[in-house]
């Protein structure tokens, strides 16, 4: 391949390689290749960096036996030239004082040969999504099983966020990606009829004019993505659809909420890479817990535990007997992840459903409100968070 030195602007994920090894790169390219939307192009060798990248690429990857003298000086002018860019080695076993180089230079990971496929296509998402997440938010809340309550949770964070961010003049987006169902929108009695199917055979459509088509503003003050397509979970584009989709939606809107549903999607892994929070969905039941468990080491092992997690234990009911599980069996579940315990309130429930508006719209001062309010207010709204 002609030796790149400039990233020209299409609507992929560009991964830039410095090739210096005598292992054969057309693997590592092959891998690449082989995920939606990342084309991979090829720098050889590596002391044709003479000057900056004109057009920064989502990722770097150096790709050497060792880290010697090229290789240091490529690293360094990278990291002089763009702080924030996310560089990935791939090498042979390395010395110490080449593993601490690498350290000092902030570089993203490091992955030592033979490199696990999957592993290798866990370190390039995560990557690419740290930096797509660097300016502007994304929090998943994710359902640990059906009729946990994450789309009435994710409701109400959406409004919540809405309101304390107001002054900040900051947009809030709910993307409901339960295609399934379309549930946000059926709550809300926003049904969206754009037929996404036309453009699942072409993609590349989606840019920030569509994703303003497609949008609805409730008003509560979020906008709301949420559409009824079964079809998307098994069409051929429909991953490659919802990824651009997803991209187009958290670059539109400084703080975005995922609803993401209990079952198993193409995507799932993609979204889990890219996030800043996660609140996990469940309920105090042994099935439900062990879908919480089981979601926790997920997603550790996916980010390395740089993602907030919170499991916000929903539809809580006060007992004389207190609970089946009490909280400290509870709290050796899960080890060190915070637990917040939501109430269940049926006539609340009952209500916003009939008029087809958030709980915290209802009644904002209840003790589902005020808990909720407490904890997005700690954690999720606050300025290191949502700078």
């Amino acid at each position: 391949m002609t030796i790149q030195s400039e990233i020209t602007q299409s609507e992929n994920d560009h991964v830039l390689v410095f090739d210096s090894s005598s292992h054969d790169v057309g693997e590592l390219q092959s891998v690449i290749k082989s995920q939606a939307r990342i084309t991979a192009r090829l720098a050889e060798p590596l002391h044709t960096l003479s000057a900056p990248l004109t057009g920064l690429p989502n990722l770097v990857i150096i790709h050497c036996d060792t880290v010697e003298e090229v290789e240091s000086e490529t690293i360094r002018q990278l990291r002089a030239d763009s702080p924030d860019l996310q560089i990935v080695v791939i090498s042979n076993e390395l010395p110490a004082n080449q593993a601490r180089f690498l350290l000092a230079q902030k570089v993203q990971d490091w992955l030592v040969r033979p490199t696990d496929t999957q592993e290798l296509i866990t370190t390039i998402r995560k990557s690419i999504g740290s930096r797509k997440t660097t300016d502007h938010k994304v929090h998943a809340v994710i359902s640990t099983a059906g009729g946990a309550g994450a789309t009435t949770v994710a409701l109400a964070m959406a409004g919540i966020a809405s309101k304390q961010l107001a002054k900040r003049r900051q947009s809030v987006a709910l993307f409901d990606l339960d295609f399934s169902s379309g549930s946000a929108g059926q709550y809300l009695n926003m049904r969206n009829d754009y037929n996404l199917g036309a453009v699942s055979n072409s993609p590349q459509r989606v840019d920030q004019e569509f994703i303003k088509v497609i949008q609805k503003k409730y008003e509560q003050g979020f906008f709301l993505y949420s559409f009824l397509r079964p079809e998307l979970n098994t069409e051929m584009n429909g991953y490659e659809l919802v990824l651009r989709m997803l991209d187009a939606v958290t670059i539109e809107h400084p703080q975005t909420f995922l609803d993401i549903p209990y079952y198993e999607t193409e995507w799932r892994d993609d979204v889990l890479t890219a996030i800043n929070s996660c609140s996990i969905v469940t309920e105090l039941n042994p099935p439900s817990l062990k879908h919480t468990m089981n979601l926790i080491e997920r997603i550790k092992r996916l980010r390395q535990e740089e993602v907030e997690i919170t499991v916000l234990v929903n539809k809580c009911q006060s007992s004389i007997f207190g609970q089946r599980i009490g909280r400290k069996k509870l709290e050796q579940l899960l080890g060190a992840v915070p637990i917040i315990y939501l109430p269940l309130n049926i006539p609340l429930m009952s209500e916003a459903l009939e008029r087809g508006i958030s709980l915290t719209e209802v009644a904002p001062r209840t003790k589902f409100a005020k808990i909720l309010t407490k904890y997005m207010k700690k954690g999720i709204l606050t300025e290191k968070s949502s700078a």
